[in-house]
């Protein structure tokens, strides 16, 4: 005879452990029924409430437009009209999310007199017109716009870089050319008085090998304007080449009855030019020469004597001459007496 002992006990234990890990399933199911509803009721009363009418200051932004640059505003124009709006919490919202189209006042506000006018009943208009059909309009600020406008001087002044552009080793950079290389700007008559030139911003560009175009804005000072904010600007970049010339010296300023003689009679120019003038050299478009010493008695100095580039198209700028300096002998071409 076989007896099973514990089994009584294990099956309780068994229930005993089922019964544990239903509790806390079934308390977090009712923590989610209680959020749910109070979600639920939040979301009734914050719908409720806005239907309701709240009120707020609204402000609406204001646009001028097309007015002449030779006149200026006699005053500070107004940027806003602050509103006192009553309307219901959902266009409220709205007006703060997406806010309200601006109000433009064009050329048609601008009289012979010349003034930027919007009267009181128009920019009432304007404002109910970007508002929701429920809303209702308290106190506005400004409650119209009359602006007169006043003459500026004005003055044409070129476009001038006040930096350097600088190339790379071999190469070279013409001078910035704008379009436009001029523009006229209004101001004061005190003011323009001491402009001589309207500045366009610094560009910092190193290395240059290529031909450069770039828009640049003005610098204009405080208190003057003008119908441009920005030019283009145009640098060409060429590659450099040299030539070499071998020269007779010349002399200039030879005493008479003297003749001087340069030792040696010739040196070479070295010319450092652009590329595409290369084929407008002509060798005698170049010339050498030295300055006749002054004659102390029948002596002069030992000191050698500069040799200079004379004569030379105006376009070259960079150049050596080698030897810079030669000895002389002077002979006397007449008898002494």
């Amino acid at each position: 005879m076989r007896l099973k002992l514990g089994q009584g006990k294990t099956g309780s234990q068994q229930k005993k452990g089922a019964g544990a890990k239903g509790s806390p399933r079934g308390g977090r199911s009712s923590l989610l029924s209680f959020l749910f509803f109070l979600f639920i009721s939040f979301a009734f009363w914050f719908v409720q409430s806005m239907q309701g009418d709240f009120t707020r200051k609204v402000y609406i932004p204001v646009v001028y437009d097309s007015i002449p640059s030779d006149l200026v505003p006699s005053s500070e124009l107004p940027r806003y009209i602050v509103v006192q709006v009553e309307d219901t919490g959902f266009e409220q919202i709205n007006y703060s999310i997406y806010g309200l189209s601006a109000i433009r006042v064009g050329h048609e506000g601008i009289q012979a007199d010349p003034v930027l006018l919007m009267g009181s009943k128009e920019l009432h208009d304007q404002v109910v017109a970007r508002l929701s059909p429920t809303a209702y309009i308290g106190d506005m600020s400004p409650q119209e716009i009359r602006i007169p406008l006043l003459r500026r001087a004005s003055k044409r002044l070129p476009i001038v870089a006040e930096f350097l552009p600088f190339p790379a080793p071999g190469y070279m950079a013409y001078p910035p050319v704008f379009t436009p290389d001029s523009i006229t700007v209004y101001g004061s008559a005190d003011l323009l008085a001491d402009l001589e030139y309207i500045a366009t911003e610094d560009l910092e560009v190193e290395e240059l090998k290529h031909t450069l175009t770039s828009k640049l804005q003005l610098k204009l000072p405080s208190g003057v304007i003008s119908e441009h904010t920005q030019v283009q600007m145009h640098i060409d970049v060429e590659e450099y080449t040299e030539h070499l010339f071998t020269l007779p010296i010349s002399v200039s300023g030879a005493g008479r009855g003297y003749r001087l003689l340069p030792l040696p009679s010739v040196a070479q120019l070295r010319i450092t030019i652009p590329r595409s003038r290369y084929n407008e050299l002509v060798d005698t478009d170049f010339e050498l020469s030295v300055a006749f010493p002054r004659l102390e008695g029948e002596h002069t100095t030992n000191k050698p004597l500069e040799v200079r580039l004379s004569k030379h198209p105006d376009w070259v700028k960079h150049y050596r001459i080698e030897p810079q300096a030669v000895q002389y002998v002077i002979e006397r071409t007449t008898p002494a007496y």
